[in-house]
């Protein structure tokens, strides 16, 4: 059995529809046009990225400067840092403590750089 279905739109509709979509359309093309200029600097130029600089970057400014209506943003971004930084504290503990009594060399190996981060820095373990 064939089906056929027609669609009628009034030419307002159409244009409408056409608007919403043409944004749509703008967007994805902005996106891969920003990507496009993000793989050229990763893949041709081989530029080294350092992912202290980019965490930087995303959650911004950290340090008070004595004006409350910066301050407050800051006060932000100092929070999302350390909660950061105690998720990636938690990680190397984890390794450091469930890693052992690993017999392999590879994990013994990241199981010691782990326990030497956290005594070379005075960090206790995390349970």
């Amino acid at each position: 059995m064939d089906r056929h279905f027609e669609v009628i739109m009034t030419d307002q509709e159409y244009e409408d529809f056409e608007n919403e979509h043409e944004q749509d359309n703008r967007n994805i093309s902005n996106f891969m046009d920003q990507w496009k200029i993000i793989n050229y600097f990763i893949e041709e130029v081989k530029m080294e990225i350092d992912v202290y600089e980019v965490v930087k970057k995303i959650i911004g400014s950290i340090k008070p400067t004595g004006r409350a209506s910066e301050d407050e943003k800051r006060y932000e971004n100092l929070k999302e840092l350390t909660s950061l930084a105690d998720a990636v504290l938690e990680d190397i503990c984890i390794i450091e403590r469930t890693c052992k009594k690993d017999r392999n060399s590879t994990v013994k190996r990241a199981c010691k750089h782990c326990s030497d981060f956290l005594d070379s820095n005075n960090i206790g373990k995390i349970k």
